[in-house]
């Protein structure tokens, strides 16, 4: 690798897995990089409603610095977000037909446990203008 100094900065080396951690590297100068991938982080969980009972196809959405999928729920309500970075904070922004939006700050960084969403029932306003 040789990297050249552009408007005075010196070059950044991104490598994105899908099943691995991102990796940033800074190019100081010449010469060789090893690059070793990590597996990522995973954080999974279930949606289930008020009665614990769970929703399936539900529309699960991590929005981060790393951009990714929405993805659904199965029906035993489960979701799962694979080769994560720690990235620090992360929202989860959860949806589901009959239900109001769900939000949840998770830390990626301490993740340990499985994250269980409860969704409330949709409120209907209604009105004559």
């Amino acid at each position: 690798v040789e990297p050249t100094q552009e408007f005075g900065r010196p070059w950044r080396l991104q490598v994105n897995s899908p099943a691995h951690r991102t990796l940033l590297a800074d190019i100081g100068g010449p010469g060789w990089l090893d690059v070793r991938l990590e597996w990522g982080g995973r954080l999974d969980g279930v949606v289930v409603d008020a009665s614990g009972a769970p929703v399936p196809r539900a529309r699960v959405e991590l929005r981060s610095k790393e951009p990714r999928s929405v993805v659904t729920t199965e029906d035993s309500g489960r979701f799962q977000f694979d080769g994560l970075s720690d990235l620090g904070g992360a929202m989860l922004a959860v949806t589901a037909d009959g239900f109001a939006l769900a939000v949840r700050y998770v830390d990626l960084d301490s993740l340990g446990a499985s994250l269980r969403v409860e969704l409330e029932p949709e409120c209907r306003l209604q009105g004559l203008v």
